[in-house]
């Protein structure tokens, strides 16, 4: 997986990124209900594969998929680079 350095961190991040906005549990979040196990589910997968980057933010589903996240990473542990916007 190609990796590219942000500048001036030193940080690398790949080219691809996983997006969060439909891991959270409420039904107006584009149409999805994701259950919490599901979601914990896939975010142990991502943080065993080969992508590094992470988007999420605190609109989406109101804050719960940032909620889920912090789950998984207390369950996993991470090296994951994570992005969240306002």
């Amino acid at each position: 997986m190609k990796k590219n350095k942000i500048k001036d961190t030193g940080v690398e991040v790949t080219e691809l990124s996983f997006g969060t906005s439909s891991l959270g549990s409420m039904p107006d979040t584009y149409g999805y209900e994701v259950p919490e196990q599901r979601a914990q589910d896939t975010l142990k997968r991502f943080f065993q594969g080969p992508v590094n980057m992470l988007d999420t933010s605190r609109n989406y589903a109101m804050g719960e998929s940032e909620k889920r996240i912090g789950k998984a990473i207390k369950e996993n542990g991470t090296n994951a680079q994570i992005s969240s916007l306002d």
